[in-house]
């Protein structure tokens, strides 16, 4: 049989490549018979000049030899029309979008049918398109394959790219449930203008997890038009930091090695816009995190915990692979909903505080550089995330000072 690509494309802003495979059984005489067309979408309505027509899974019974015009129709794709030429020379081939598609036909010199494997290599620039069959005695059949060259920017498949893994999953590293997990550095900076500040070196873990029921999970599926995603992040750190400020007397104060802990978890839900080279992503959604620092084991020093309920609000755009490589980018939003901060001054012989603060934001930006092998795909994102919390309310006679967080570190996620 002979196998060939359509390609339609969507009237959509955002445009989705797809791809049929038909192949064709063909006998010899005064016609061609093809007995059978088979698409990579069930339901493709093909229909030829001469009048036969057929939806996929179908068969058409004959295709006179001459020049046809083949439609190829799947609801709501722009139909697709190709001719194709037919020569008395033994072959006819037509050209199909992107250009360096073929779809080829061979004419049989017998009552036989063959099969055309255009896809298999014979050498490093040419492979068979096909084949010509001469019937030298009575049921005795002699195949002399037909070769053509193999275009110097003809894409090569990767030989780990498997056959389940459609053209949007190898060119932009889609996957229906994608999964990253690796670890993270990042200095750390927080800070209370005139009143005091930390500094150190923070080491984490990130776990994410993305489900994009649009795309498929094998080349039989076409994509869905509902582009919407769901996301869900956590993250750990861990780090000590130094703190510089003063006593409640305005005495200059010093501490070395404060332990922090941080946690962060958000929940998102998004809309992507896909074109051949580049996804674009919006989702929001809720985010919590939680640090404490503690300095209790200091005569002057106690422990505290701080909350943030937010509303993250992200853009992120991913390109698609050249070379193995491929870059992206991502900016951020956050808006406080919720915050408090509980101060444990018991350690030093007073009551505990909690002060409710009521008014931030936060910002992020990342820069993502993504490597793709045979066992997934490896991203080394650097970043930078920043908070600024206003003054909380007063109680007790105790209040948060307005207080701003800086973070810049790199991340090595690993996405599979």
């Amino acid at each position: 049989f002979f196998k060939g690509r359509w390609t339609m494309k969507k009237n959509l802003l955002s445009t989705a490549a797809l791809v049929s495979i038909i192949s064709l059984f063909f006998f010899a005489t005064s016609q061609v018979q093809i007995s059978r067309i088979t698409s990579d979408l069930n339901g493709t309505y093909i229909e030829t000049s001469s009048g036969d027509s057929v939806t996929t899974l179908g068969s058409i019974q004959s295709l006179q030899d001459r020049d046809n015009i083949i439609t190829a129709k799947f609801p709501d794709f722009e139909p697709l029309n190709k001719q194709i030429k037919f020569t008395s020379e033994g072959m006819f081939r037509q050209e199909l979008e992107p250009a360096n598609v073929h779809l080829s036909f061979i004419w049989l010199g017998a009552d036989v049918v063959t099969d055309v494997n255009n896809s298999e290599s014979i050498s490093s620039n040419k492979r068979i398109a096909g084949y010509k069959v001469y019937q030298e005695n009575f049921g005795e059949f002699e195949k002399i394959p037909v070769y053509e060259d193999i275009s110097e920017t003809e894409p090569v498949k990767k030989k780990y790219v498997s056959k389940e893994v459609t053209s949007a999953d190898y060119e932009l590293g889609l996957k229906r449930h994608l999964i990253e997990i690796g670890p993270e550095m990042y200095s750390y900076r927080y800070h209370e203008p005139d009143v005091m500040e930390y500094e150190g070196v923070f080491y984490g873990a990130a776990l994410g997890y993305t489900y994009r029921g649009w795309v498929p999970d094998s080349p039989n599926e076409p994509l869905l038009k509902d582009r919407y995603l769901m996301r869900t992040e956590f993250r750990f750190a861990y780090g000590q930091a130094d703190y510089d400020g003063s006593l409640s007397n305005g005495t200059p104060y010093n501490i070395s090695d404060v332990d922090f802990d941080v946690f962060e978890t958000r929940l998102m839900l998004g809309l992507d816009q896909l074109d051949k080279n580049w996804l674009a992503s919006l989702y929001t959604g809720f985010g919590y995190r939680y640090s404490t620092d503690d300095t209790s084991f200091d005569p002057y020093g106690y422990k505290r915990e701080s909350n943030y309920m937010y509303i993250p609000v992200v853009y992120q755009l991913d390109g698609k692979f050249k070379n193995n490589w491929a870059w992206g980018g991502k900016i951020e939003v956050d808006f406080l909903a919720w915050g408090l901060q509980k101060s444990h001054l018991s350690d030093v012989g007073s009551i505990d505080i909690e002060n409710d603060q009521e008014r931030g934001y936060g910002l992020r930006s990342s820069l993502r550089f993504r490597n793709q092998t045979e066992a997934g795909f490896m991203t080394i994102e650097p970043f930078i995330r920043y908070w600024n919390i206003e003054d909380s309310e007063v109680k007790y006679g105790f209040y948060e000072p307005n207080n701003n967080t800086v973070e810049f570190g790199l991340q090595l996620l690993w996405r599979f």
